[in-house]
């Protein structure tokens, strides 16, 4: 017997509604893993803190991983002003036995002191800890989570955002356009302090910094001291290097929770109250590694001596091959012996702001940026100069200079950052320091300028911007333990020894004209190093042997002038280039080599994506199968009923 069309649509409901009822089941499936995974991380909980004008900002309580818990207060902040708050659900909650309720002042409780903490049969340790002499940022998203923005570079959400000042006064309080994640490194590593970007819906004058609506944040996420990036952005403004951004620090609050110590920065934009450029004929551009700019689909060029770099396009009033013909007559005449692009006829002093290059130059090398002159590095042309030049700047990135990075060659201060060739080298400023006229106006703006300025930053500076922020720092420390886990002390005075044996080396080497040997050491998992070395002296870091890497036979480290075999307890008395060989044991694995991989600090680890589960699809899958049987059996009966009545009809008709 088929069926008929109410009874297919009555199935038909039946089943929609089993489909509906079974996405409800796993809704709520879902709902209850959500709850388990929210009740691990539910905020125990708050403190209201008031600031000067009596507004009050909500600060979560925070768990560690050694099951402490903390109330991070911020500079302004005082218990005295300061109150509990008690979610409905959460609970008897007992500090040194006495009972919380909401509302309750905290002006009983001391900070720095280890109260015991107990509720619903769990026990541990509760801290009161506050920041000092910096300002304080709060941001709320939306959603009330960081959890969409921290999953992908790509995403941001609205939200609102509130400045005080360190002693609570409020400076800013409007919405924002928008908050996302930013940066490389940071970004991709396993530390979840991430750099953000900020877009205000209206311009401000943040801290005094000018007007505009673009901000960053910078987390300084491998930074134990906090002070990297702060000491070189304001070398460079104080110097007076064109367009160098301005930064301060603030502690951050994101949806109530203490985020850390973070630098708030210009944005290198085009913009009139940052890279202001007005000639009908202009552009910003950075050099980085081009797989980063193919990955985020990012307008850039290549010149001929790029490599695995290049140059994106940050901002132009002309064609990607007009930016391209400049940069590559730039690197023409810095590349030729007599400093003549052989295209144009033009002198490299005619393509390039060669003071502009020399501050640059010595910027990177003085301070020893790991990435120097090849990554994170700013030029912009601008035609209303009247010359039509290419000026290097501004300044930017420099949490990896000073030392702060870990390897067999990190700590020493005999290493040129910026004459590197080969894989991730330096191409232009390798080109230029060998020109001579540019080589001595480098090292005469090094006697007369930088070591003057430098011997103030040790001398008085230095020692100021660790009285500014050493309480925001160690509040930092709690809340992150910084990667290489440095006391904030020892990690100021590390910058300090590093700078002064490095100015040491320099002065020695640039203008008393003391005599080294240049070593330059190519590996194959990294960018190249020179070392200068005095004569007699041995190489003064060991290299590794990588017997167990993966894939590889080692075969040692060669003289690559000789092909001899490098002995390291020679002493060393001529320039030499020293290379690592090695046999790959799978030839069909391709291996990484000098020219293709990047080093690396710690594990990166990019965002995973989402699986979905089979069972998900079980049901729905069941309940379709089921549906598509019967409307089959049914067209099964109709084609025999309809071949029935065709051998009855013809039948009747014979």
């Amino acid at each position: 017997m088929r069926l008929g069309k109410w009874t297919i649509l009555a199935l038909t409901a039946v089943f929609a509604a089993m489909f509906m009822a079974a996405a409800v089941v796993e809704r709520a499936d879902e709902e209850e893993t959500d709850a388990a995974l929210e009740e691990t991380t539910k905020v125990l909980f708050s403190v209201l803190a008031s600031s000067q004008t009596g507004k009050t900002e909500e600060i979560a309580c925070w768990q560690s991983e050694t099951e402490e818990y903390y109330i991070f207060l911020p500079s302004y902040a005082s218990l005295d002003r300061a109150s509990f708050r008690i979610p409905e659900d959460s609970g008897d909650i007992y500090l040194n036995g006495v009972l919380l309720t909401d509302g309750m002042g905290c002006e009983g409780f001391a900070l720095d002191t280890a109260y015991d903490l107990s509720w619903d049969g769990e026990r541990g340790k509760l801290w009161f800890v506050q920041s000092g002499n910096v300002p304080t940022m709060y941001i709320d998203v939306r959603s009330g989570s960081m959890d969409y923005i921290h999953a992908s570079k790509d995403n941001w959400e609205l939200g609102a955002m509130r400045l005080y000042d360190s002693h609570g006064a409020s400076l800013w309080d409007g919405e924002l356009q928008s908050i996302n994640c930013r940066g490389q490194f940071t970004w991709y590593g396993p530390r979840q302090k991430k750099p953000y970007s900020l877009e205000l819906a209206a311009a401000a004058d943040l801290l005094d910094m000018g007007l505009a609506k673009d901000w960053i944040l910078l987390a300084n996420a491998y930074d134990p001291s906090n002070l990297r990036n702060k000491i070189v952005m304001d070398f460079a403004l104080e110097w007076g290097m064109a367009y160098s951004p301005q930064c301060r620090w603030v502690d951050l609050y994101l949806n109530g929770s203490y985020a850390g110590l973070y630098l708030l920065c210009e944005r290198n934009q085009v913009h009139p109250q940052r890279v202001d450029l007005k000639g009908d004929v202009q552009f910003l551009i950075s050099r980085d590694l081009e797989d980063r700019f193919l990955e985020k689909g990012c307008p850039y060029v290549k010149t001929e001596l790029d490599g695995d770099t290049a140059l994106r396009i940050r901002s132009s009033t002309v064609s990607n091959d007009t930016v391209r013909q400049i940069c590559q007559s730039v690197e023409n005449a810095i590349s030729a012996e007599d400093g003549v692009d052989p295209v144009t006829g033009k002198h490299y002093r005619e393509r390039i702001d060669e003071e502009s290059w020399v501050k640059k130059y010595l910027i990177e090398e003085v301070f020893g940026n790991l990435d120097g002159g090849r990554l994170s590095h700013f030029f912009y042309y601008d035609s209303a100069d009247g010359q039509g030049k290419l000026y290097a700047g501004p300044v930017w990135d420099y949490d990896s200079s000073m030392a702060n990075h870990h390897s067999y060659w990190s700590q020493n201060p005999q290493i040129l950052w910026c004459i590197r060739e080969g894989y991730r080298g330096t191409p232009w400023y390798t080109q230029l320091y060998y020109q001579e006229d540019f080589y001595d106006l480098l090292t005469r703006t090094y006697g007369s300028e930088v070591l003057p300025g430098m011997q103030t930053l040790l001398d008085e500076q230095l020692d100021a911007y660790r009285e500014q922020i050493a309480p925001a720092a160690e509040v930092n420390q709690i809340r992150w333990q910084t990667w290489n886990d440095l006391d904030f002390d020892q990690a100021v005075e590390d910058i300090r020894t590093y700078l002064t044996q490095r100015l040491d080396f320099l002065t020695g080497f640039w203008l008393k004209g003391e005599p080294y040997c240049l070593v330059r050491v190519r590996d194959y998992k990294e960018p190249e190093r020179v070392f200068a070395i005095s004569p007699g002296e041995l190489l003064p870091v060991s290299l590794p042997d990588r017997e167990n890497e993966h894939g590889i036979r080692a075969l040692g480290w060669i003289n690559g002038d000789t092909g001899e075999a490098f002995n390291p307890d020679e002493p060393i008395y001529q320039d030499m280039t020293l290379l690592f060989t090695y046999e790959e044991l799978n030839q069909q694995q391709e291996q990484p080599s000098a020219e293709t991989q990047e080093p690396t600090r710690e594990p990166i680890q990019e965002p995973a994506q989402e699986e979905i589960p089979l069972r998900r699809l079980a049901i729905p899958a069941v309940l379709a199968m089921m549906f598509l049987g019967i409307l089959g059996a049914d067209y099964s009966l109709r084609r025999k009923e309809r071949s029935a009545r065709d051998g009855q009809t013809e039948k009747i008709s014979s």
